[in-house]
């Protein structure tokens, strides 16, 4: 059973994005799985990474089609990705540094941003963006 499952009430109203949060969530679940057989080191640190990568490509579509949509909360919604991306790269490179170990309050901390982020946020934006303007 994943640690974090997608279900209906994360529906953001667009069919891309939220393929996008299904992927953001597998990546989650992936991180969790590496955590319970023990990949300390590397396999932990690929995924953090992998997550990292996905989540900045990830906003960066979101932020490309509010804004051809006009969606007037973008500057808000930027800073709070800017927010997350910047604590998920300090979480690489204590890793990196060997200074900390990704832990289940690290997971959690993900987990519950990506929620709120995706419930409070980005349901904002399902009226501006149209599915014809996404696709």
């Amino acid at each position: 059973m994943p640690f974090f499952d997608w279900n209906n009430e994360l529906n953001v109203g667009v069919d891309l994005f939220n393929e996008q949060h299904k992927k953001l969530i597998g990546i989650v679940n992936k991180l969790h799985d590496a955590m319970l057989k023990g990949e300390h080191g590397s396999g932990v640190t690929d995924t953090v990474r992998e997550l990292a990568v996905f989540t900045r490509w990830h906003f960066d579509e979101e932020e490309r089609h509010m804004e051809l949509a006009g969606f007037s909360g973008l500057e808000t919604h930027k800073r709070e990705h800017a927010a997350f991306i910047r604590r998920v790269e300090s979480f690489i490179t204590r890793l990196d540094n060997g200074s900390v170990t990704i832990s289940i309050s690290v997971l959690r901390f993900i987990i519950s941003w990506l929620t709120v982020h995706i419930l409070k946020t980005d349901k904002k934006y399902c009226t501006a963006l149209e599915l014809s303007e996404v696709a």
